[in-house]
């Protein structure tokens, strides 16, 4: 590779690395940074054990170093590169304030994690974010923010924080501290049961500088990687293909400047894996093209199944009255402009498929996702569909309904129906 070409190379290379390393946000000091790690092979694609071994798995994960290989040019004159940034994510159940949970942390650096918490029985997830660098072992709990992938413009509400006692190792002890004062407490350890682990490996692809855009062609998309038990199944596979596939998946959109597709994790629990594709396509000219996919997978079978296969027939119409009670009751569902009524259906500007206003909010078309995730079945919307027209068209508007409310709708016998039956909801 000529110099110029090289320096124009690992420039837009390193820009790359900062993105993908702002993206994960803020993070939680740890008193003990975790040492190196290794992955035990197995067998199954899930697992009913914690991993064994002289150090617990989340002791042993090596702080995140990014990988960039060697560039590689083929006939099309497009640089290769996979950044990857090893953060497996662990996973936690136990109790938490006497309420059975699931947690899941992520390192970010070698004395830092985010992650979050999910009780079994409530319809909220909650972010563990930083509380402070000089409380080491402290993470602070927040109200979620519903806009998808969009900053809060305003404080988000504590509701406390944990203070851990004991880790980061095979269990992790101490208390949860509420906004109102009182100590709960919590006691957690690592588990696969029902799960897998993961982390997320991005492929991306540089192109040469081209003097009539002005710009430099850049393709990304993350993929899951499956580890242990599941690391060498089909699904793993299917996930996760030759380098030669995910290239070529990569570059679908070539010819196009900008073009990134992220993945976010919503649930991992109960024998079920569901997460969201979010795609970016920022043409040379023109407008962006943002679109947003949720898959769900039965951890027991590899396979893949929809919503709706978990939902009893007829649901659509009944779906649509909790997401729009959602939309109208609920305050953190409120996305309309101060001084107008959530519960006027007009003031939402709800349209059906003939364009006529209705008094109920749409199920999610092309675009936008249906998905299951650890509190609810959450369905996220782009602007113009929430409120009829003139909007970006992003799909950030989430709305949650809790199981709770859901589960007249589920279809007994699904695997739906099993986690709720798992977690005292059925």
């Amino acid at each position: 590779m000529p110099i110029p070409s090289l320096s124009r190379f690992l420039l837009s290379a390193t820009a790359l690395l900062v993105f993908f390393a702002c993206a994960y946000g803020a993070s939680v000091r740890w008193a003990n940074p975790p040492a190196g790690a290794s992955n035990r092979p197995a067998s199954s694609l899930t697992s009913s054990t914690t991993p064994t071994g002289r150090v617990d798995a989340i002791t042993q994960v090596s702080p995140p170093r990014p990988v960039i290989d060697a560039p590689v040019h083929d006939s099309t004159g497009l640089a290769t590169a996979r950044i990857h940034v090893a953060a497996p994510t662990q996973r936690y159940v136990g109790n938490v304030g006497g309420e059975p949970a699931t947690v899941a942390l992520r390192w970010v650096r070698p004395d830092s994690v985010v992650g979050t918490c999910f009780l079994w029985r409530r319809d909220t997830a909650y972010p563990l974010t930083t509380a402070s660098r000089r409380q080491p072992g402290r993470l602070q709990l927040a109200e979620p923010v519903t806009i998808y992938h969009q900053p809060p413009t305003e404080p988000v509400a504590s509701l406390g924080y944990w203070q851990l006692t004991s880790g980061p190792g095979p269990q992790l002890r101490g208390y949860w501290r509420d906004a109102s004062g009182r100590q709960l407490p919590l006691v957690l350890h690592e588990s696969y049961q029902g799960a897998v682990r993961y982390t997320v490996e991005t492929f991306a692809v540089v192109g040469p500088f081209t003097q009539q855009t002005q710009r430099r062609p850049t393709h990304a998309s993350d993929f899951l990687r499956l580890l242990g038990p599941a690391a060498h199944s089909p699904l793993a596979r299917e996930l996760y293909p030759s380098r030669a596939e995910r290239r070529a998946l990569v570059l679908d959109n070539e010819g196009e400047a900008f073009c990134t597709s992220t993945i976010e994790v919503k649930l991992n629990d109960f024998d079920l894996l569901s997460y969201y594709q979010f795609d970016v396509i920022d043409p040379f000219e023109g407008q962006n093209d943002l679109g947003l996919t949720a898959t769900l997978l039965d951890l027991r079978t590899g396979r893949e199944l929809s919503v709706a296969s978990q939902l009893r027939p007829g649901y659509q119409q009944p779906l649509r009255r909790l997401l729009t009670w959602q939309l109208q009751h609920n305050p953190q569902c409120n996305y309309l402009e101060p001084g107008q009524h959530p519960a006027d259906a007009r003031a939402w500007g709800w349209r059906d498929a003939r364009g006529q206003l209705t008094s109920l909010v749409s199920l999610p078309t092309n675009g936008e996702a249906l998905a299951l995730t650890g509190p609810g079945l959450e369905a996220t919307y782009y602007g113009d569909t929430l409120f009829g027209g003139g909007e970006p068209s992003e799909p950030r508007y989430s709305v949650l309904v809790p199981y709770q409310a859901l589960r007249p709708l589920v279809r007994p016998g699904t695997p739906l129906a099993r986690m709720l039956q798992a977690r005292g909801l059925w």
